[in-house]
């Protein structure tokens, strides 16, 4: 089972990693192509991990180099499926690795993708009878904030979301874990604040 969990977890860092280096040209096409030379990939060049040793980092057709974030982040998710098949659940796998894609998408481009933010949305509402109460409570305060450049819409929106499962308590805890750990490690007055909401959600939902 270990074997096979490291495999879908792969799997899934891989097509996340995709949709954030190719987003949003990703869903206009039916199959998977090279950012560089634009040919449509074989489902042989897509193996998570054994494609990039196999092509040795290369796209098969142009031979232009593939980032080296596609192997480690499969390895990452590989193993927080593995390490989560042990303690926890598949909700929390999923939950984890989409958590890191968004804190990529943030870091990177300064942005939290709306199709991310769906496939969170969706992973809660099978898993979970949802309240929506507190989700328009906060995303009614979190349109105030986000236009007085406070916080970005789209931290609000990944809120907004877990407010779904979690309670008033539980989000104020998740606020307090991200702003103090922000406060630490940067001193900078304009944060990318999803990576600290991130880690905050994730020990919720761990604990």
């Amino acid at each position: 089972m270990y074997i096979l969990n490291f495999i879908l977890g792969a799997c899934f860092g891989s097509f996340y990693l995709c949709i954030l280096d190719n987003y949003p040209n990703f869903f206009n096409h039916s199959r998977s192509i090279c950012p560089y030379c634009h040919n449509e990939l074989k489902f042989y060049h897509l193996i998570p991990i054994l494609s990039y040793i196999i092509l040795k980092g290369k796209c098969a057709y142009c031979k232009h180099k593939i980032s080296w974030r596609y192997p480690i982040f499969e390895i990452i998710s590989g193993i927080t499926f593995v390490l989560c098949y042990q303690n926890f659940t598949f909700f929390i796998a999923s939950n984890i690795i989409v958590l890191l894609a968004i804190s990529i998408s943030d870091i990177r481009h300064g942005i939290i993708y709306d199709s991310l933010l769906i496939i969170l949305f969706i992973l809660i509402i099978t898993h979970y009878s949802i309240d929506l109460k507190l989700c328009l409570f906060i995303l009614f305060i979190g349109i105030f904030l986000s236009i007085n450049n406070l916080i970005g819409f789209g931290d609000i929106k990944l809120l907004a979301i877990y407010s779904l499962i979690f309670d008033l308590y539980q989000m104020c805890l998740i606020l307090f874990i991200a702003s103090l750990i922000a406060l630490i490690i940067t001193k900078k007055r304009k944060i990318k604040f999803a990576p600290y909401l991130s880690f905050a959600i994730i020990c919720i939902l761990v604990i």
